[in-house]
């Protein structure tokens, strides 16, 4: 069974950027232990942490940030209820699997 981690909170005053990364400094000191380590961008734009088995993604929206830390690949997409998204973009972002979904 995955170990998986997940915080969240209310954007004040803060980007959704710098309430991520906080996150994610909490999440890895309290469940993981120490300081996060190095990070690294793959080819396709995703940060990781560089030399370790621990796996993150970070998601925001206009009101508030969330995080997910996990010790196998894991990833959080968050969207505004009342935010308007072009059906088109599906066709962008979703696997064969999740839009058949």
């Amino acid at each position: 069974m995955p170990q998986v981690f997940f915080a969240h909170r209310q954007l004040n005053g803060e980007s959704g950027h710098d309430a991520g990364r906080a996150l994610l400094a909490q999440l890895y000191e309290t469940h993981v232990g120490g300081l996060l380590p190095l990070m690294a961008v793959t080819a396709l734009g995703k940060p990781h942490f560089e030399h370790s088995s621990w796996h993150f993604s970070i998601s925001h929206t206009k009101h508030h940030a969330f995080c997910v830390l996990c010790d196998c690949p894991v990833g959080v997409d968050a969207e505004e209820l009342t935010r308007r998204v072009n059906p088109g973009l599906a066709e962008r972002v979703l696997s064969p699997g999740e839009k058949a979904q």
